[in-house]
């Protein structure tokens, strides 16, 4: 601290360590520079008083020197033994009075009146000191000296380790320590710490004869001791700053019983018993991993989904519910307690999904003799298997996405369907129908006919195929309205006479009849001579439907002899006959019998 004072300048007051002598102070001086610890010690035996020797220099030399008395409030509104104002949490706002015992150049008491003052959770303040005897006023920084950090520890070991940093204003900021050591739990309300050193920034800090935490009141989570560092300031080279008091909060509880980890019964290291197997879950479904373990209770569970921990995974069971591609991974589960935690293996979760048909096969229409082709696409969890049926029956060797039948009949028309499967389950494919059409076929033609006039005229002919259709025509132009496989002609006269045919047709091709001739209203008559390749002569007796006709045969044109005599169903009758040796002719006639 320091003040002006007019003819002689600044006048510099420095604290010290006090030595509990009146000589010059033992804690002054570091080599040749004036450096000062700046130490208060509390008084011993006389709570809430605070000492120190200083040395006040002018710039001519040493002033005086002596030592330093004030009283501090001794509240402590926490309980863990250490005045607020040495407590950085605590805001601080105080006036207080208190005497400096001059030694030398005489000696004399003189008195003065302290205002410090330092907001909550800062380190450093400032104070102004105003002497009574000349009326001078002091002013200067005050700097607390904290311990602050975090501390693990290992309840089944009994070990606990410290990192934390030292404010030390001669090292110019906050020296980062760390160390660890064993500790003793000697009830659930006290620990015991052995003595230990931590270390940091080129220092080393030992705590002399260890420290007694007890925790306040018995209850809560906070272990308040004292503790004895071996100097708590080692840029100086006596001790100071040696007096602290400890304090550890340790808010867990991992059994809930009201006692802090740290000084609890010490937990049975957790173990599996029983380690969650892999699964094969089908897309949609539910599925479960659950893991067995033992151990201290409780026992808490954190389920991880490829090393990442699971939302509300926290029970011996992991519930997935509608499964889906994005699930499948590794799962494992972090069994832990107050002794410790245990990871158990990885159980794998694979995703497969039951065959799913995306492209029927449709309906195929294709010609008799032709080959039909029917496709499915599926997708679903490899390897997929097909099976063709036909009408509900297997087809041997169907078992592709592609069916070809081959040579297309009518008797591989129906529905064809494939079902999908694999070892998840199956799909079955909508029905597709194959139709075979058949070309038209003329199994009987249509005859020719000779009728009386007037008469009623029928030609007919019987077709194959699919669907036929038929469409006649006389003398090669189609007659109209004359669609079906029978053409009635009534009343016909002999300007109906002519050639008649029949056109068969559907989608798959069309067929044409022979042709049938009509005769109308002739006599009696023999005609159509063919002499055949094979040298027979065929020739037609022309008449009326339902007579019986005789045909005779000469050579001569007077015996006659009769060849046979038919029924002529249509009016005509065909015969056939060798013919006559050459150069003889073959005469004909035909006689109607009674």
């Amino acid at each position: 601290m320091s003040h002006f004072e007019p003819g002689i300048g600044t006048v510099a007051t420095y604290l010290t360590t006090y030595d509990g002598t009146n000589a010059f102070p033992l804690y002054q001086p570091v080599g040749q520079s004036a450096l000062f610890s700046g130490e208060l010690r509390p008084w011993v035996g006389q709570p809430g008083y605070y000492q120190a020797d200083y040395v006040t220099y002018t710039p001519s030399g040493v002033r005086e020197y002596g030592s330093f008395l004030t009283a501090f409030p001794t509240t402590d509104s926490d309980g863990n033994g250490l005045p607020d104002i040495c407590q950085s949490n605590k805001a601080v706002n105080i006036a207080t009075t208190g005497s400096l015992n001059i030694d030398w150049p005489f000696q004399t008491v003189d008195s003065f009146t302290l205002y410090v003052v330092r907001s909550a959770n800062q380190l450093s303040g400032t104070y102004t000191l105003d002497q009574v005897s000349n009326g001078s006023r002091n002013v200067g920084s005050v700097q607390l000296l904290n311990i602050g950090g975090s501390v693990s520890y290992n309840r089944g070991s009994s070990t606990i380790s410290f990192d934390f940093g030292i404010n030390d204003p001669l090292a110019g900021g906050t020296r980062t320590v760390s160390g660890s050591t064993s500790y003793t739990v000697t009830s659930a309300n006290q620990i015991v710490l052995p003595q230990f050193s931590v270390t940091g920034g080129g220092a080393t800090y030992t705590f002399q004869g260890g420290c007694t935490l007890n925790r306040q009141g018995g209850t809560g989570s906070r272990y308040i001791g004292n503790a004895t560092l071996t100097d708590g300031m080692p840029e100086t080279y006596w001790g100071d700053a040696i007096d602290w008091v400890i304090e550890i909060n340790d808010p867990n509880d991992w059994d809930a019983n009201g006692i802090p980890n740290i000084s609890d019964t010490a937990a049975l290291f957790p173990f599996i018993v029983t380690q969650p197997q892999s699964k094969t879950a089908v897309v949609a479904s539910n599925t479960s991993f659950t893991v067995e373990a033992n151990g201290s209770m409780p026992l808490s569970y954190r389920w991880q989904f490829n090393n990442a921990n699971i939302t509300g995974g926290s029970n011996a069971t992991l519930v997935i519910t509608n499964v889906q591609f994005s699930h499948q991974g590794n799962y494992r589960v972090i069994v832990s307690n107050g002794g410790g935690a245990v990871t158990s293996q990885v159980a794998v979760l694979t995703v497969v999904f039951p065959p799913n048909i995306t492209d029927q096969p449709v309906n195929q229409t294709v010609i008799a003799g032709q080959s039909a082709q029917f496709n499915v696409g599926a997708n679903g969890t490899d390897p997929l298997s097909y099976q063709w049926r036909h009408a509900g029956t297997n087809l041997p060797g169907a078992t592709q996405p592609i069916f070809v039948v081959d040579n297309a009949q009518p008797k591989n028309e129906g529905s064809y369907t494939v079902v999908v499967s694999n070892y998840v389950g199956l799909a079955i494919s909508s029905s597709a129908l194959l139709t075979v059409l058949v070309p038209p076929a003329i199994s009987v033609q249509p005859e020719s006919l000779s009728v009386p006039t007037n008469a009623n005229a029928t030609f007919s002919v019987t077709a194959t195929g699919t669907a036929p259709t038929y469409r006649w025509m006389r003398n090669g132009t189609n007659i109209p309205s004359a669609t079906g496989p029978i053409l009635n002609l009534n009343s016909v006269r002999p300007e109906s006479s002519g050639v008649f045919s029949v056109v068969v047709s559907n989608v798959a091709g069309r067929v044409v009849s022979s042709n049938a001739v009509l005769y109308v209203g002739l006599p009696l008559t023999v005609t159509n001579f063919v002499r055949q390749p094979s040298g027979l002569v065929r020739l037609d007796l022309l008449g009326s439907p339902g007579s019986n006709y005789t045909l005779e045969t000469s050579i001569n044109l007077t015996n006659w002899t009769s060849m046979a005599t038919n029924s002529a169903v249509r009016g005509i009758i065909r015969f056939t006959n060798s013919p006559a040796p050459a150069p003889t002719p073959r005469f004909y006639r035909g006689k109607l019998e009674k």
